[in-house]
């Protein structure tokens, strides 16, 4: 469901959104991040992700997302390991300054083979929500100036508690 500029605004400032991101982990044990052109977290560093829209099945949403944000078709079938449930609070929003943002965040992390990397696309530049993006391995997340708190605690729960991934 699609909501007005106006309505969401007032969802926003009312609810907490409920999100998915991707922890994505090539065969370097590095992680995708994308650069964010807008709020809230603007100019940062982030896991691609997005919104589950009201009336949307869950994995319906992780379909469409990874679709959106970076050019893969995902489903429930992949390997998707879910990293729980997070609650990430802003002081901003899309909409406004003075509008705090309230996500509860279910993330998964994905390792990609070879094949799969090749696959991903990524459109970006001033006309997306993308400026950028760049692969950085997951040992060098934990203090990078440029990456969000947010995923930055993801890379710290991933090298802790997926190790044998590395």
């Amino acid at each position: 469901m699609y909501l007005s500029k106006n309505d969401f605004s007032i969802a926003v400032n009312l609810l907490p959104l409920i999100s998915v991101d991707f922890c994505i982990l090539d065969n370097e044990n590095r992680l995708l991040f994308v650069k964010r052109n807008c709020r809230p977290a603007k100019d940062y560093l982030f896991t691609p992700g997005g919104r589950v829209r009201k009336n949307e099945k869950f994995y319906d949403a992780i379909k469409r997302i990874s679709k959106d944000e970076i050019g893969l078709s995902l489903n429930e079938n992949h390997n998707l390991i879910n990293m729980g449930i997070w609650d990430h609070f802003y002081e901003d929003s899309a909409f406004d300054n003075s509008i705090s943002t309230h996500y509860i965040n279910i993330p998964h992390l994905i390792r990609l083979n070879k094949d799969m990397k090749k696959l991903i696309n990524i459109k970006f530049g001033k006309d997306y929500q993308h400026g950028n993006y760049e692969w950085i391995h997951i040992e060098d997340c934990f203090n990078h100036k440029d990456i969000h708190k947010y995923p930055k605690e993801y890379s710290k729960f991933i090298h802790t508690n997926f190790f044998y991934f590395f």
